[in-house]
Formats: C-alpha cells, sequence, structure tokens
C-alpha cells in the first residue's frame, strides 16, 4: 500500500511539471519558450501591422503606441528606444509598420519597427 501511494504521489509531481510550447495557431507568432502561463515569450515574425495610439482603439482607451498581432492589440514596451513619442500616432488613422519583436508579458518589444508610407 505505500508504494502504491508513492507511485501516485510521483505521478501526480510529474504531471505538474512546467510546459513548453511550440507553436501559436498564427503564422505570425511562435511561442518559443514558457514557465507559466503569465511569462511565455513569443517571437513576433516581420511584417506589415496596423498602429494606433491606444486611445483611438477601444479595448485599450488610453494613449500610448500598440500594434495589432493576431487581432489584439500590444503595447509597444519600448516606444522611446525605437524614438516614438509617447502617442506616436495619436488622430492618425490607417497607419501600418514593418514590426518584428518579441510578446513578453503581454507587451510587445520591437526589434524592427519601421513606419510605412508616412
Amino acid at each position: 500500500m505505500r508504494l502504491l501511494s508513492t507511485l501516485l504521489a510521483l505521478a501526480l509531481v510529474a504531471c505538474s511539471g512546467e510546459s513548453t510550447e511550440t507553436a501559436n495557431s498564427s503564422q505570425d507568432t511562435k511561442t518559443v519558450a514558457n514557465s507559466s502561463q503569465d511569462t511565455k515569450t513569443v517571437e513576433v515574425a516581420s511584417q506589415v501591422r496596423p498602429v494606433a495610439c491606444g486611445c483611438s482603439l477601444e479595448s485599450v482607451g488610453k494613449c500610448g503606441n500598440y500594434v495589432a498581432i493576431d487581432g489584439k492589440h500590444h503595447e509597444i514596451a519600448n516606444s522611446e528606444d525605437l524614438g516614438l513619442g509617447h502617442m506616436e500616432w495619436c488622430g492618425q488613422d490607417g497607419i501600418q509598420a514593418q514590426s518584428a519583436g518579441r510578446l513578453e508579458g503581454g507587451q510587445f518589444i520591437a526589434t524592427e519597427m519601421v513606419v510605412q508610407g508616412k
């Protein structure tokens, strides 16, 4: 009986271990590693995407620089490093940017951000 209890305990510990996702359902992003749901890092491939000031986005409602990835707007965490103003696209519609980087904690950290036709 003690052996059965020990085996059951080991099985429960093994099942609760960390997992690594290999791919998101979108062609836009790929999950490369995660230790928990909140801290996963997602690589974002270079692509032209909509960018906007958050105040013009119903889902955001506050000023800041945002990029649309897989249908969801993510704040650009390193706007200042990219030379973007706090509200770079405020009052402008239809702005697109070639962008790449990674999503961390729901924020986008850009390694590429080139506005198209501005």
